[in-house]
C-alpha cells in the first residue's frame, strides 16, 4: 500500500506546483506587467509546447542547457507573434510546463 501511495504524492504535489504556478503566481506577474489574459495563455501554452517539444527532440541535453534552449525559443516564437515579453513571466511559465510534464510522465510511468 505505502509502496502505492508515495508516487501518488509525488504526482499529486507536482501537480499541485504547477497549478499554482499557471494559476496563481503567473496571472499575478501578468496582472503588475498590465498583459493580457490571452498574452499570458499565449505564453503559457507556448512554454508548454516548447519544453515537450525539446524533451522529445533533444532529451540529452543537461537541465541547464534544456531551460537556455526552451528560453530562447519562447523568446523567439513570442517576438514573431508580437506578444509582449516579460522574462519572469516566461521564467515562470517554463518552471510551470517542467513541472506539468514531469507529473504526466511520472503518472504514466507509475
Amino acid at each position: 500500500m505505502s509502496d502505492l501511495l508515495f508516487p501518488i504524492l509525488q504526482v499529486a504535489g507536482s501537480s499541485l506546483a504547477a497549478m499554482v504556478l499557471m494559476f496563481v503566481v503567473i496571472p499575478g506577474l501578468a496582472k503588475r506587467r498590465k498583459l493580457s489574459v490571452e498574452a499570458v495563455q499565449i505564453v503559457a501554452t507556448v512554454a508548454e509546447k516548447v519544453v515537450m517539444a525539446l524533451e522529445q527532440t533533444n532529451g540529452e541535453l543537461s537541465g541547464p542547457d534544456k531551460k537556455r534552449r526552451a528560453e530562447a525559443l519562447v523568446i523567439e516564437i513570442l517576438t514573431r507573434l508580437g506578444v509582449p515579453i516579460s522574462k519572469t513571466l516566461i521564467d515562470a511559465a517554463l518552471e510551470a510546463a517542467v513541472l506539468l510534464m514531469n507529473a504526466l510522465t511520472k503518472r504514466r510511468s507509475a
